[in-house]
């Protein structure tokens, strides 16, 4: 009787060992899908005389959105068109405001 004891015993430890192992590997697998292209982005805009536009990203839902405001409609349309050259795989999303200068 001792012997079944002690056997349940390792059989259940084995089994919450895989457990936690199995649950710990599906972890893994459950971060960020997208690259982090925030540094690209940025660069990009600042590169293009348009630093002043600020860049958040979803990781996991594969955004990029674009804020912030500018003088004119083109500026506007560079901005989404620099974004997405350089967070390709990204969907842009483009909430820019455009305030004419006064």
């Amino acid at each position: 009787m001792a012997t079944n004891f002690r056997g349940n015993i390792v059989a259940r430890a084995l089994a919450v060992v895989g457990v936690a192992g199995l649950l710990m590997i599906g972890g893994c697998n459950s971060g960020a899908k997208f690259p982090d292209s925030v540094d690209a982005v940025n660069t990009a805009l600042a590169q293009n005389n348009l630093a002043n536009i600020h860049v958040s990203q979803d990781r996991y839902k594969g955004v990029i959105t674009l804020t912030g405001t500018v003088p004119t409609e083109d500026q506007r349309m560079q901005a989404q068109s620099v974004a997405m050259r350089a967070a390709a795989t990204y969907t842009v999303q483009d909430k820019i405001a455009v305030v004419p200068a006064r």
